[in-house]
């Protein structure tokens, strides 16, 4: 157990997103999931720009969440979803009070204009490889006012990866305080380090 958590805490920077593990008396089972996969999770506080429907049209599916660069402006880094079918409804009463009336007032409104996007630049509600949707989802953009501090397994290139979820809102943080600067980075290690260790 102590020589696999020091893989776990040294190998991250070589790509090692974590490991798996099985009860200690437990034995290889073919075809039964007996093992699980535990993974590096950190929080990260992020400003809430805006959100998308649930898919069943009755309540929040996912909150569209940013951070801010050195400069002040706010980048799209995902979304955090895994709400209950009853906090989704209850998100949508929520923030009601933070939807914008003119999306022309969002940081992100030029992402609104299709000429905005023949770069690649990716833009909230945008269909992605992993989710399997091959439509725009549309998203509502919010007034920025509000924090939420969420668990991410990954960051890559300013995008979350894998599974964002929410743990809770942070009234005490303003959204012009969530910035890049909290995220925590692995030490870069290669392969060579890896091998002799």
């Amino acid at each position: 157990r102590s020589l696999a958590q020091q893989w776990y805490e040294r190998f991250e920077g070589a790509g090692l997103d974590g490991l798996i593990a099985k009860p200690r008396d437990g034995v290889y089972l073919p075809n039964k999931r007996s093992q699980f996969k535990v993974k590096h999770t950190r929080t990260v506080d992020v400003a809430v720009a805006g959100y998308r429907m649930h898919t069943d049209g009755q309540g929040v599916g996912s909150l569209v969440v940013g951070l801010h660069d050195t400069e002040g402006r706010l980048h799209h880094c995902g979304v955090t979803t895994s709400f209950t079918a009853q906090r989704r409804r209850e998100l949508i009463d929520e923030l009601a009070p933070y939807v914008l009336a003119d999306p022309g007032e969002h940081p992100w409104s030029e992402w609104m204009d299709p000429a905005a996007h023949a770069e690649g630049t990716v833009m909230p509600g945008t269909p992605n490889r992993w989710s399997g949707q091959r439509q725009q989802q549309p998203w509502v953009p919010l007034r920025l006012a509000l924090v939420a501090e969420v668990k991410y397994e990954a960051m890559l290139n300013g995008r979350f990866r894998g599974t964002t979820r929410m743990v809770r809102w942070r009234p005490d943080r303003t959204p012009e305080s969530c910035n890049f600067d909290q995220i925590e980075t692995a030490t870069p290690m290669g392969i060579s380090e890896v091998l002799s260790a």
